[in-house]
């Protein structure tokens, strides 16, 4: 085996907090002393799924650092997702949380303990990063959000009813049926209620993660934050769920990027990127644009490599 087939191998372990069952992690140490690059898939992806953009990332790390200064990796799955096996109970986020801390000190040799982080999440990804952000601050130092899931909303009032007859009136026909084509897939395949392939409990999600911009993070860590590219979101979202382009553009897309824009507030500004959209990205952003998420994560890799020298 080549050492590029060696590279993020997956492999089953066990963790204390349940013997029962395993989970699918892929582990590179990396070098003594570099940062530990933490990956948060979403619901409908495996980890794996970051693989081409980890890889992209490595080489720019290798062109810039050659072998001396490789960061750590780790892709994992929650339990009922990729090859790992899925508990009989369900799990909620504050579950993930403690699993992925466990997951952390267990791969941490006595020396690592104290390893720099950073976090690398997509979608539903992105809240459970910032819910260990806020347990587990110490060691956190750059995170970068692809296309984070609003963890505050139920998705179905994004599309809400008009509030009289006068706003109704406002409205296209075609608008109007529009909305309710939204709320009815919503509520059908979103809302936090409904459940998934995983047994991940969301019904808690928008109490747990409120707000956008709040709580901040400790001690400043850089952040960028990656969106869709608005134009392909709408038009893929209209082909797969049938909801109206302008409809998806006027609404959701608008609603995502008030969003995007309060997590900016995370961190202090001189610390925060984005909001970036790659032309043609989908809410995969490592699956449609993994060159993309490469550079900007070698972009914050330089960033927490030289403020850690400093």
């Amino acid at each position: 085996m080549s050492d590029s087939e060696k590279f993020l191998q997956f492999k089953l372990i066990r963790l204390s907090s349940d013997l029962d069952h395993a989970l699918s992690i892929a582990y590179e140490p990396g070098t003594l002393n570099t940062p530990l690059i933490v990956f948060m898939n979403g619901l409908l992806l495996p980890s794996s799924s970051f693989r081409p953009a980890v890889e992209q990332f490595i080489e720019l790390v290798k062109s810039d650092q050659g072998e001396s200064r490789l960061p750590g990796i780790l892709l994992w799955d929650r339990y009922g997702q990729g090859l790992s096996d899925k508990q009989e109970k369900t799990h909620d986020a504050h579950d993930v949380v403690e699993t992925l801390h466990e997951l952390l000190t267990h791969i941490a040799g006595h020396d690592e303990e104290d390893r720099p982080i950073i976090f690398v999440a997509n979608s539903i990804g992105c809240p459970l990063a910032r819910m260990y952000a806020e347990k587990y601050p110490s060691c956190i130092r750059a995170f970068l959000f692809l296309d984070s899931m609003m963890a505050s909303s139920d998705f179905v009032s994004i599309f809400n009813e008009p509030q009289d007859n006068e706003e109704a009136s406002r409205l296209l026909p075609e608008e109007r049926e529009g909305l309710r084509i939204g709320r009815e897939k919503m509520r059908a395949i979103f809302h936090p209620s409904v459940t998934n392939a995983e047994g991940f409990d969301r019904s808690r999600l928008p109490e747990q993660v409120p707000f956008c911009d709040r709580p901040k993070f400790q001690d400043d860590p850089f952040l960028t934050v990656m969106g869709h590219d608005h134009a392909f979101f709408a038009a893929d979202t209209e082909e797969k769920l049938g909801i109206n382009a302008f409809v998806v553009d006027k609404y959701m897309n608008a609603e995502w990027d008030k969003y995007n824009q309060g997590l900016l507030k995370l961190t202090k500004p001189d610390h925060a990127r984005g909001t970036i959209r790659p032309k043609n990205a989908s809410h995969f952003i490592q699956i449609s644009n993994p060159d993309v998420v490469a550079q900007e994560l070698h972009l914050l890799y330089e960033k927490v490599l030289k403020a850690e020298s400093d």
